[in-house]
């Protein structure tokens, strides 16, 4: 059966690893030519603080950008094309008949061409993940946001995982469905599914997130980054903006849409909709003839300043009257988020919650095969 199962594999399977040999060779040789593109563009924006050299190095980098890709869907091909067609093409061809009136079961049968497939598409995306977490380190050392979705989903364990469930899912659509195409659409959406939940709802919480309490500010909100606050490499959960009675005005760094607007008038008087006014000094105040409107986090969050028909007054005059008035209402930030060493506790959870849907999957084939009749 062992046989059986690699004689009917082995030419995509050849081609495959023909594809990653050729890709390793591609890596191995573009590799010095990284290294150098990252000390002269990378590594200089150490001294420069919000530096783009990182992200416009990464958007301008189209091998490095396939690269990424290929990994990112890999998986999913591994389901869609090794998993889908597993038994759905033999009932389309009919040579299931001939297969199950043989001397070996058909669980025995099946079980064997789910250990092959298993095996092969676990081995091929994780010498591609081998090879492009090694080929993306300098780059990755650097920007130290191994959390983040779009580096984490495509590092280390977490993609065979994902190879690993797709194709025990698109075997068992191909077992329900009989149908080889229809198996491929129904692999495709439901990987695509189980990853969003988990990346989404379930990620964030494989551990309890820590808090972090700091100040407010009205028109500059988000994360305090540095001197005890927040690490740029740490992943963010949710954000609160509370007030001294305690009361959750909103999260993610808003004031909110209902009360999120800050308003300045001329005499310097603020006004925090939906939390109250502070009477402002005209000297502090933003020339009358300013007039400024500015975003703070999301539609509707906007500071008002006069009513004037020419001018814009500076930040630092906005400061000094905002700011104040925030603290007179004990406006604070409170702030959920994963610390960069929970890494490797998260790509050992995911890939465990994957692992355990795929066998969970594998034992669903077998015994729907074993009801089934011929």
């Amino acid at each position: 059966m062992i046989w059986l199962a690699w004689r009917q594999m082995r030419t995509q399977v050849l081609v495959v690893f023909g594809v990653l040999v050729a890709l390793g060779i591609a890596l191995a040789l573009t590799g010095p030519h990284l290294v150098h593109e990252f000390d002269t563009i990378i590594k200089p924006c150490e001294a420069k603080p919000n530096c783009g050299g990182v992200a416009n190095f990464s958007n301008s980098d189209r091998f490095l950008q396939s690269v990424s890709l290929l990994l990112l869907i890999a998986p999913a091909l591994a389901g869609m094309f090794w998993g889908a067609p597993l038994v759905a093409r033999e009932y389309e061809n009919g040579t299931y008949r001939l297969v199950w009136t043989q001397s070996s079961s058909r669980a025995r049968w099946l079980a064997a061409k789910l250990g092959m497939g298993a095996l092969v598409s676990m081995v091929a995306v994780g010498l591609l993940s081998l090879m492009t977490t090694w080929w993306f380190s300098p780059i990755d050392a650097f920007s130290n946001n191994s959390l983040t979705p779009s580096t984490f989903d495509r590092r280390d364990l977490v993609p065979i995982a994902y190879a690993l469930f797709a194709f025990a899912f698109g075997a068992t659509a191909g077992l329900i469905l009989r149908r080889t195409l229809p198996a491929m659409a129904v692999t495709l959406f439901g990987f695509i599914g189980l990853r969003y939940v988990v990346e989404d709802d379930l990620r964030p919480h494989f551990m309890t997130p820590l808090k972090l309490t700091s100040g407010f500010d009205p028109l500059e909100p988000g994360l305090t980054v540095g001197g005890g606050g927040l690490k740029s490499s740490d992943q963010v959960v949710s954000q609160e903006t509370v007030s001294g009675t305690g009361h959750v005005l909103s999260a993610n760094g808003n004031v909110g849409p209902t009360s999120g607007e800050v308003n300045v008038s001329s005499n310097g008087t603020v006004t925090l909709r939906g939390i109250g006014k502070c009477a402002g000094k005209a000297t502090n105040a933003p020339a009358p003839s300013g007039s400024v409107s500015q975003s703070f986090g999301g539609p509707g969050a906007q500071v008002h300043v006069g009513n004037a028909k020419a001018g814009v007054p500076s930040m630092e005059n906005l400061n000094k009257i905002v700011v104040p008035c925030a603290r007179h209402y004990h406006l604070h930030q409170i702030s959920y988020y994963q610390p960069l060493n929970r890494y490797w506790p998260f790509q050992f959870i995911e890939s465990g919650i994957f692992i355990a849907a795929a066998l969970v999957l594998a034992g669903l084939s077998l015994w729907l095969l074993r009801r089934r009749t011929a």
